[in-house]
């Protein structure tokens, strides 16, 4: 009974500890003047020594290694890491390593990964190199048949789920503004290829001869996905049905008819992904969506160079995990109006 006593207090004591003393890292910098410790002003948890690579010789590496310490007892550090710029022999990584597993402190090499996440990187390493592996953004059989039947299900359900909107918006849209009930528009889909995009009408009649005049106004006639500020081609009734996003739901034939998924970047029109850049074009490596990252990120609130990473990020990266907390994200979002025109 004591001893488990004893135990417990032994654990209770070290969680109390742990959370008033939260991981504080020293991390090795690379810059022209050696040995200045200086704390960085963005993270108070971080710590950077800012030293050069030692040369070859073991005077050199021994001084590192001691500098490393004395730092690490001034800062009262639980981690060291090294930026990539730095550049160490392995002699220097061997002697830093067995200097500070004698204090129990993990060392760390940071590597730039940019939008890489770490499903997709592994650790290898061969003979005395550590070298990190990408791996291409290909999902699986399996990946792409969950998503095809997320797709599917997700959109029956949906579509018998709001059947009586969609019965409602259509006689309203048809009896307050002259058109067709639904809107039709070549869009650009997977793999460059076109399809045929539905939506409810928000507009007058023949709006698409008026847009290029209307982005050119404003400016952004040279950049993807900009949309005219206070457009005077929507309709009263079509503001609204953007605002809430109900103008989007006939695409969920489209998401079960399999030209799109229900969650994707957004498909662009074929003069707008004539602007794209070699980045840009990444978006096309999945199916375009209902909903997405951006629009679950900002939406129009964002600049064309935000949405273009956040869709990049998703098409390289997505799962079907992901896809449902996207959806979770958009049902706040349209609730709440956030971001749409």
């Amino acid at each position: 009974m004591l001893v488990a006593t004893l135990s417990v207090v032994h654990y209770a004591t070290f969680i109390l500890a742990s959370r008033r003393f939260p991981e504080r890292t020293l991390r090795i910098v690379a810059e022209p003047t050696p040995g200045q410790p200086c704390e960085t002003p963005m993270d108070p948890s971080v710590v950077s020594l800012v030293t050069t690579a030692p040369s070859l010789d073991s005077s050199a590496t021994t001084e590192l290694v001691e500098q490393v310490r004395r730092e690490v007892d001034r800062s009262l550090a639980t981690a060291v890491e090294v930026e990539p710029d730095v550049r160490l022999s392995s002699d220097a990584v061997q002697h830093l390593a067995w200097a500070l597993r004698d204090e129990r402190i993990p060392l760390r090499f940071l590597v730039a990964t940019g939008q890489l996440r770490s499903t997709r990187t592994r650790a290898l390493t061969h003979g005395g190199t550590a070298a990190l592996e990408v791996a291409e953004p290909t999902p699986g059989l399996r990946s792409n048949v969950a998503k095809r039947v997320f797709d599917v299900l997700g959109s029956i359900w949906l579509i018998i789920a709001f059947a009586p909107l969609l019965a409602v918006v259509a006689i309203l849209v048809k009896t307050t503004s002259r058109g067709p009930v639904i809107y039709r528009q070549t869009r650009v889909g997977r793999n460059g290829e076109d399809f045929e995009i539905f939506k409810f009408r928000s507009m007058k009649e023949d709006a698409d001869s008026e847009l290029q005049a209307l982005l050119a106004a404003q400016g952004t006639d040279g950049t993807p996905l900009f949309k005219p500020e206070d457009d005077p081609r929507i309709t009263p009734l079509g503001r609204f049905i953007r605002r809430y996003s109900i103008d989007e739901l006939p695409q969920l034939f489209n998401a079960l008819g399999g030209s799109m998924s229900l969650v994707g970047p957004r498909p662009q029109r074929r003069a707008e992904v004539a602007l794209y850049d070699s980045t840009d074009y990444h978006r096309l490596g999945v199916r375009p969506g209902l909903t997405g990252l951006w629009q679950v990120s900002g939406r129009s609130r964002l600049s064309w160079e935000q949405a273009v990473a956040l869709d990049v990020d998703y098409a390289h990266n997505w799962t079907v995990w992901l896809d449902i907390k996207i959806i979770a994200r958009t049902i706040k979002a349209v609730l709440m109006g956030d971001g749409a025109r």
